[in-house]
């Protein structure tokens, strides 16, 4: 989940047609900005297919808060 790919791919499951694979990054060695991309397209495509608990912020992705990243599961 650090780097949005489970969540792109989470969505490309549920619904095949809102993720445009052409438009994440894809790598071994992403920087921080790309990386920052793939979880704010991974949020924006999630809006109206998955349940939001809360407010869920890019940041908690990036640092690894799983109780938080979770309450996109919900």
């Amino acid at each position: 989940m650090y780097d949005g790919m489970g969540l792109i791919r989470l969505l490309a499951v549920i619904d095949p047609e809102s993720i445009d694979m052409r438009a994440v990054n894809k790598g071994e060695n992403l920087s921080i900005f790309k990386i920052r991309e793939n979880i704010n397209y991974g949020l924006t495509c999630a809006k109206g297919k998955v349940r939001n608990v809360g407010s869920l912020n890019p940041s908690y992705f990036l640092e690894k808060k799983p109780h938080m990243v979770l309450g996109i599961c919900f």
